[in-house]
């Protein structure tokens, strides 16, 4: 044989299942090596994704923190509806309103009136009973004010007797569509008055910022009393936008949101160095 066929023997011979040459053992064993190499680095891969799963499974997820939006939103309703507790206690005190207005206090019934009747419509506990709190709470602060009103007081604005007319036309304008429409047409329209009234009532303290810019102060906005107010905002509008998934409830309270913050701002950007006005008592409420 010729040296090359006697080397492709030799070859086979190292290889040939009957034989276990030191080569065949060195070959089998790295292969062994490298076969439990890549079992091992595969089952941490596998141990590292089970434990992602795990992570992702075990962490909140959205619709949790939906809930617990839709869980803080009451409270924090209330918080904000309790706000003029110490206006209305210091009033009780003087027996005197302090030239404040009655304005805020009636709106803030009528307010309460009207998403009241609109959560009880939508069926929506969270909605009605907040701000059935609301009514009874406003209807506390009606009676302590009205009953230190000095005669003949023009910056209510307009008299007692206008705030309890214009408290009827809107209760009447409520019930109404309650009445005589379907439930959802019904709920359509209180929702809208509702909401228009919102509006009114988040550009009424355009005048207080508007003073807040010209004295660069922001002594006569309450730091407190307005993160409340953000915190509500927020918690209602994301439970109304991904829960409720109503445009009644989500969209006042985005602007409400946006309000906060510019309060927030201006807080931030002048301070709150400087007498607090006698204007701050409306602006809580």
């Amino acid at each position: 044989l010729s040296q090359y066929s006697r080397l492709r023997l030799d070859g086979n011979a190292l290889f040939s299942s009957t034989t276990t040459p030191p080569l065949r053992r060195l070959t089998t064993t790295s292969t062994n090596f490298l076969l439990a190499l890549f079992r091992g680095r595969t089952q941490q891969k596998d141990s590292m994704a089970s434990a992602g799963a795990a992570f992702v499974a075990n962490a909140p997820q959205p619709q949790a923190w939906v809930s617990l939006c839709g869980n803080i939103a009451p409270i924090a309703s209330m918080v904000v509806v309790m706000a003029p507790i110490p206006t209305i206690k210091q009033i009780s005190q003087r027996r005197d309103t302090m030239n404040l207005p009655l304005l805020p206090y009636s709106s803030m019934f009528v307010n309460a009136f009207m998403w009241s009747a609109y959560g009880l419509m939508k069926n929506e506990s969270k909605v009605w009973m907040t701000n059935m709190f609301g009514m009874i709470c406003a209807t506390y602060y009606l009676q302590k004010f009205v009953q230190f009103v000095p005669t003949g007081a023009t910056n209510l604005p307009g008299s007692v007797q206008t705030h309890i007319k214009g408290g009827i036309l809107a209760i009447t304008g409520t019930i109404l569509p309650i009445i005589f429409c379907s439930n959802a047409k019904a709920s359509k329209l209180v929702g809208s008055g509702a909401v228009a009234l919102c509006l009114i009532l988040f550009a009424s303290p355009l005048s207080a910022l508007k003073q807040v810019i010209a004295t660069k102060s922001a002594a006569s906005i309450p730091l407190p009393f307005t993160l409340a107010c953000v915190v509500n905002c927020f918690c209602w509008a994301v439970f109304g936008l991904f829960q409720m998934k109503d445009v009644m409830i989500y969209v006042p309270n985005l602007l409400g949101l946006l309000f906060g913050f510019a309060q927030l701002f201006l807080i931030m950007l002048f301070g709150s160095n400087g007498p607090r006005t006698r204007n701050e008592n409306a602006f809580e409420v």
